[in-house]
């Protein structure tokens, strides 16, 4: 009963940030904001612009841990085929393992589908062993090829 109320109060919250979202905006553009559920079932608004067109897109996520506020979010950038991962992050460890990084790589990956893209491509960076582990595990769940320089390759 206390998590779902818990879940219930975060969700409000959720809904005042997409109303605040949806009338301010982002960076002067337009976005989609929506209120979504992670793998460890917490709700997350995450935001994208409307206009696919741009050549960089930026998705921000925004979540509440223990009353605290996080954000993550994913720069990526498009050539005619091919979608740059330039970066990805959550900004805070407490928010680890959330899911947070899972449903940015998701609607990146969706993004690209409806944008025809044919080749998805990055470069891993990492500051420890833990840390690139993490990711290497992160980025073969989603099927990414990474060869002996950690640059990542997906064909969709």
């Amino acid at each position: 009963m206390i998590n779902f109320l818990f879940n219930k109060l975060i969700y409000r919250k959720l809904v005042r940030e997409k109303q605040n979202a949806n009338i301010f905006g982002f960076h002067d553009e337009k976005y989609i904001n929506e209120i979504v559920k992670t793998k460890k079932n917490e709700y997350v608004l995450i935001s994208y612009p409307s206009d696919l067109s741009a050549g960089l897109l930026t998705i921000y996520l925004l979540s509440f841990v223990n009353g605290k506020r996080h954000h993550a979010h994913m720069y990526i950038h498009f050539t005619t085929d091919t979608m740059f991962i330039a970066d990805i992050a959550v900004l805070d460890k407490s928010a680890f393992n959330r899911g947070y990084g899972s449903l940015l790589i998701e609607k990146a990956l969706d993004i690209a589908r409806i944008k025809g893209v044919s080749f998805v491509t990055g470069k891993m960076a990492f500051s420890s062993p833990e840390q690139k582990q993490r990711q290497i595990h992160y980025y073969s769940k989603y099927g990414f090829q990474i060869d002996e320089n950690y640059k990542l390759k997906l064909v969709l």
